[in-house]
């Protein structure tokens, strides 16, 4: 297990903070841990789980070519 701050989480999925927080609210990305008073991580595990999963919902629904 590998924590990573909101920094590496952005540059990971390419998302902005403010859509980072918002996929949070709606429940559609993986939530922080609160380490101090004044600190949150991520586990880089459920990112990488999180990317692996708009990939193959992707894939999935993008039509055949046959």
């Amino acid at each position: 297990m590998r924590f990573i701050k909101l920094k590496d989480v952005m540059m990971m999925t390419g998302l902005p903070r403010s859509s980072v927080y918002w996929a949070i609210a709606k429940g559609d990305f993986p939530t922080q841990i609160k380490v101090s008073t004044r600190s949150v991580v991520w586990l880089a595990d459920e990112i990488e789980a999180w990317m692996e999963n708009c990939i193959i919902s992707r894939n999935n629904s993008e039509p055949s070519k046959q």
